[in-house]
């Protein structure tokens, strides 16, 4: 089964660079990032049992974001919170690639620290997916074979 996932990550890969996505670096996104990454970061300095000073302008920025899920619970509330477990690992992955993509991990060292952060995001979202009942794999090939019908960029998006 682990070769079948690789071979499938390989043809995605290979699909991508045929759709466009890897003709040049993509640019646009790298201020929302750095946001999501911040808050992330908080995220995960506060799982650990850190208390983060968050400045009142940083509260007044995002207060509107976070209003509009004030009201949202029970089932709702907790995807959200393990969605945002696995937009923690993406952040991590963002801070491994700013650091350097190669830095070896000193959990397992064979794989660097952005590698394992990749198979983090991987790991949560397929935790995610079996909690759900998702057929994930069945999911990620119907989608794959659907990118296979799209045209270049995906009609012209930029990143």
């Amino acid at each position: 089964m682990n070769n079948e996932i690789t071979q499938l990550s390989q043809e995605i890969h290979q699909l991508a660079q045929e759709k466009g996505w890897w003709d040049e670096p993509r640019k646009g996104g790298g201020d929302i990032a750095a946001m999501h990454g911040y808050l992330s970061h908080i995220l995960e300095m506060r799982r650990a049992g850190v208390l983060v000073k968050v400045s009142q302008e940083d509260m007044r920025n995002l207060l509107s974001i976070a209003t509009s899920w004030s009201s949202v619970d029970g089932d709702k509330a907790h995807i959200a919170t393990l969605l945002a477990l696995i937009h923690s690992e993406v952040s991590e992955a963002f801070q491994e690639a700013k650091d350097g993509i190669d830095a070896p991990s000193e959990k397992i060292p064979e794989f660097s620290r952005f590698e394992l952060e990749l198979a983090d995001i991987v790991i949560r979202a397929f935790d995610l997916a079996a909690a759900m009942e998702i057929d994930i794999g069945l999911a990620i090939a119907a989608k794959h074979e659907f990118n296979k019908t799209r045209s270049h960029k995906h009609g012209g998006k930029k990143f």
